[in-house]
């Protein structure tokens, strides 16, 4: 033992030890397919797991994680569709025919608010 660990103190080691060990153990059992998850999935995985720790583990746990990622990304596409629709209706597009450009540019825009709405209220939430 060098003159630092005996500063420390044993009694940190382990904790330290069996933390790194227990998060690394978790990626490892809990492996979520990238071709299979949702966008809106992932950022809610990586928001509950950084942020929001004793949520994720409650979840992982109880076997409950995988439902609930399922259950927010269908509730953020869901209320995507439904901002998108309301967005369009206060500002409606340009005729896509007539200046395409100016229509992507639009519908973007909107999409990008709506986003931005979804992740607030259901993913950081």
């Amino acid at each position: 033992m060098n003159s630092d660990q005996s500063k420390i103190g044993t009694s940190l080691t382990p904790v330290i030890q069996n933390e790194y060990h227990n998060n690394s153990a978790l990626d490892e059992f809990h492996v979520i397919s990238q071709s299979k998850i949702g966008k809106y999935e992932a950022l809610r995985y990586r928001y509950l797991k950084e942020h929001k720790q004793r949520l994720f583990l409650e979840l992982f746990f109880q076997d409950k994680l995988g439902e609930h990622l399922r259950t927010v990304e269908q509730s953020a596409r869901n209320r995507l569709d439904q901002i998108m629709r309301c967005l369009l209706a206060r500002h409606p597009a340009p005729d896509p025919k007539t200046s395409p450009l100016t229509w992507v540019w639009h519908m973007n825009q909107l999409k990008e608010q709506a986003h931005a709405i979804v992740v607030s209220e259901l993913i950081y939430n």
